[in-house]
């Protein structure tokens, strides 16, 4: 039986300590491709392009795609200004994670979001965020943790019948936390699927059959040890296999 490739998005990277500090790299944290290969698939890290045909043969040459994290989504493509608590974005990848998604729906690949690849895939079909959790009326849990991030940090209450479900078989588990934006208005055609105590949504799927799953958190950083985070990344590779 062949393997499943996995492709997952890339990110500029600026080092100031490169050999010429600044220069654009691209760039990718090994979590991800650790996860996809000790879950029996093959991870393949696609480039940022603005061209859609580039992006479309990345996405055909995988069988799902991988959304990753990283910087905040541009708040102009929800319609809003950038307020003060605003951290760094990337207008490159908004547009190349934007591109993915189109390719895989037109191509009819499932994908995965994790944290900003949540967050993009909301915003795609037309959801909103909060451009910090501060100013999501009754947070108050610290979503942003400064720990080790393979310790899992607070709970999530999970949905019977969905996707994460289904992947470990609990209606809540603890996770880590990395984020300091989060998923406001719901777009059309998904549900959501956990929350935080404080309501923060942690996860949301399609409804209608675009086979489209995300997390607010970090599984990747979790898979070491953890089994929740294993199952999501087995039950994700199983699914695109099946």
């Amino acid at each position: 039986m062949s393997k499943v490739k996995i492709g997952i998005s890339s990110a500029f990277v600026f080092d100031a300590n490169y050999v010429f500090p600044g220069y654009p790299r691209l760039g990718l944290n090994e979590d991800y491709s650790r996860s996809v290969q000790a879950a029996g698939g093959v991870p393949v890290v696609l480039p940022i392009t603005a061209d859609y045909e580039v992006a479309k043969v990345q996405v055909a040459m995988v069988d799902a795609l991988l959304l990753s994290g990283g910087q905040d989504v541009n708040p102009q493509e929800y319609g809003q200004e950038p307020m003060t608590l605003l951290g760094e974005n990337s207008v490159e990848r908004d547009v190349f994670e934007k591109l993915l998604l189109k390719a895989a729906l037109e191509l009819n690949k499932p994908v995965m979001g994790i944290c900003r690849g949540m967050q993009i895939m909301n915003v795609y079909f037309g959801g909103t965020l909060f451009q910090d959790n501060s100013l999501k009326e009754g947070a108050y849990i610290k979503h942003d943790q400064r720990v080790n991030p393979a310790q899992p940090t607070h709970k999530a209450n999970i949905a019977e019948e969905s996707v994460l479900f289904k992947a470990t078989g609990k209606t809540s588990f603890t996770i880590n936390s990395f984020h300091h934006q989060s998923v406001d208005r719901v777009a059309e055609g998904f549900k959501v699927t956990a929350v935080a105590e404080d309501g923060v949504i942690e996860a949301m799927e399609a409804m209608d059959g675009k086979r489209m799953f995300a997390v607010q958190w970090h599984p990747e950083m979790l898979s070491w040890e953890n089994r929740e985070a294993q199952e999501i990344f087995r039950y994700f590779i199983q699914y695109v296999r099946d």
